[in-house]
């Protein structure tokens, strides 16, 4: 009775005037292991499309150091919620299981650096750190393991693969695998350290096809050799880009697969000058799309006030790379010149995601504390890439540090920014340890205007919120409604008209669109994490007829809450105009 009434109201409402924009609060979604453990949760987190990987490269539970873990999480109209953990093959050689991480459909490419660690202090052993890497897929049913990744170029200090590292950096597209063992002592008389495997998928089939190490001393085409060479890396087609972020300055390479193996493009050199003694960790991020490669300098090794970090952007024209922007004005903000901007980045056509772990915010003492915070750019027109959005954890960590952005993920065709960060610490129940360690924030890239129509405050303890998300485009049919901060188990739809002035429910909360309302199918119950999605279906008759390009639609959620004397709330209202 009470659901036919709710209906009824809804469906009787008529035309209302346009409202104005305001400004919300920030929005996000937040995953954690909610135990009683000391972890590592959030170290790498990777997304795209329906699935999320997060690592937990380990911490200790119940007094006992514990091997790394992936949680595996899936997107479902009740929102993000665990669906697998994933656990290296062997048990006893899982130490940084999920140090680096690559996730494309299907396919999660997973890192173990130090696979065969053994206990400080025992007999060395030629597998002792050597690294493993491992390919899972998703047969429909549940992630499985389907390939394993093992170094085959020896240690010229050992003569074996002692502490390689292999996996160190992973990279994953299409039928080419990427995988570096930065700390492998390659055999070059200088010692650089540091190689570089690839893959190619032939008939189903992954195949070692190559190697790139690290230049020797002296070579002329470097100024320094190639320390580190593979802490970053990334592979498109035939074209692979290597990060040496320790030597010096640092530097980054490209390199192009010819019929006689790799070969070496061009070197990339840090904007400021080596200084014996300053490392600036050029080359600590490299991502690569097509003609434009992003790589970033967060400047790691500092301990003076002034710490510049910054992202560099590289363009390829006419066959020759060009630097044409640098993105550093991170430096010139409060508590900003020790940012490590750059950390992690993630290039997308004209999309850039940079991740800045060390961004301090105002506190007791005179650089304020550590949060961490996300950068959004987008390339315009005549003007490069220009900051849209900063995104900060709105809760502050139970200890004094925090880093957000240490690891960054984006979805840019869903509109989903993803941060780790595994410092953050949050109270816990009293019990062995009296705090857990790691939290994951999942960050909407928000689309349309919101109207003037002030959001419930309901049992979630929060202002509920509505984003609208992915691609206004109609004919890309990735067009998204997702509302946050719902009450967990309650009833919720979406609902789409004309832009209205907020008129008060009689059940609770106040609608802000016009009529006729339009009730998109189908309603649900709100998931454990406060969420409900809905991709809206273009081909759908109504929705083919109404909502066509050019035409401005305003969209809202509606849920059940039984508190403060309303059995109702509503989210904000926001509008669109679709493409």
């Amino acid at each position: 009775m009470r659901h036919s009434l709710l209906y009824f109201v809804l469906a009787a409402l008529v035309s209302m005037s346009l409202g104005f924009s305001q400004a919300i609060e920030t929005q996000n979604v937040q995953l954690d292991l909610n135990s009683e453990a000391v972890s590592d949760f959030g170290f790498e987190v990777r997304v795209d499309g329906e699935w999320l990987a997060i690592t937990d490269r380990g911490g200790i539970v119940d007094g006992t150091i514990q091997e790394g873990l992936v949680h595996v999480y899936r997107r479902g109209t009740d929102g993000w919620t665990p669906f697998q953990v994933l656990r290296s093959p062997q048990t006893g050689h899982g130490w940084w299981f999920g140090s680096s991480m690559a996730l494309e459909g299907n396919q999660l490419l997973i890192s173990c650096p130090r696979w065969g660690w053994v206990t400080p202090g025992a007999v060395r052993v030629p597998y002792s750190g050597s690294g493993r890497v491992f390919l899972f897929a998703f047969d429909g049913t549940q992630w499985g393991l389907t390939d394993t990744f093992r170094p085959t170029v020896p240690s010229y200090q050992y003569g074996d693969f002692y502490n390689a590292h292999f996996g160190a950096a992973v990279a994953l597209r299409g039928d080419r695998i990427a995988i570096s063992a930065a700390t492998s002592a390659v055999p070059y008389p200088q010692g650089t350290e540091g190689v570089v495997y690839t893959y190619k998928r032939v008939n189903g089939v992954w195949e070692e096809d190559g190697t790139v190490v690290g230049p020797g001393v002296p070579d002329p085409r470097f100024p320094a050799s190639f320390g580190a060479f593979g802490r970053s890396i990334d592979i498109e087609g035939d074209r692979l880009v290597v990060g040496a972020p320790a030597d010096l300055s640092g530097m980054v390479s490209t390199w192009l697969r010819t019929p006689n193996g790799w070969e070496f493009e061009q070197v990339f050199l840090c904007p400021y000058p080596g200084i014996v003694g300053q490392q600036w960790s050029f080359g600590q991020s490299v991502s690569l799309d097509h003609n434009v490669l992003a790589i970033g300098m967060p400047r790691l090794s500092c301990w003076s006030t002034n710490c510049p970090s910054l992202v560099t952007i590289e363009e390829l024209q006419h066959g020759v790379w060009q630097r044409t922007q640098v993105l550093s004005e991170v430096n010139s903000e409060p508590y900003g010149n020790r940012a490590q901007f750059g950390y992690e980045l993630q290039l997308d056509g004209d999309w850039l995601v940079v991740g800045a772990p060390r961004m301090r915010w105002g506190g007791l003492n005179v650089n304020g504390y550590e949060r961490g915070q996300i950068r959004l750019y987008k390339r315009l027109p005549g003007q490069g890439f220009v900051l849209q959005q900063r995104f900060h954890n709105e809760q502050l960590s139970f200890g004094p540090n925090a880093t957000l952005g240490n690891s960054v993920s984006a979805d840019f065709d869903r509109g989903l920014l993803v941060g780790g960060d595994s410092s953050f610490t949050y109270p816990l129940p009293p019990g062995p340890y009296n705090h857990g360690q790691g939290i994951t924030l999942l960050f909407d890239m928000q689309l349309g205007d919101d109207l003037a129509c002030p959001a419930s405050y309901n049992t979630s303890g929060h202002h509920s919120h509505l984003s609208v998300v992915g691609s206004l485009n109609r004919l890309d049919n990735q067009l998204t409604l997702h509302a946050t901060h719902l009450p967990p188990g309650q009833l919720a739809m979406f609902l789409y008209g004309s832009a209205g002035a907020p008129l008060p429910l009689p059940t609770g909360g106040q609608l802000c669109i016009s009529g006729p309302v339009n009730r998109l199918q189908p309603a649900g119950i709100v998931g454990s994490t406060g969420e409900r999605l809905l991709d809206i279906d273009f081909t759908i008759p109504r929705e083919a007829a109404n909502l066509i390009a050019g035409t401005t639609w305003a969209f809202q959620a509606w849920h059940r809450d039984y508190a403060f004397q309303s059995f109702t709330s509503t989210t904000n209202a926001v509008s669109v105009v679709l493409e």
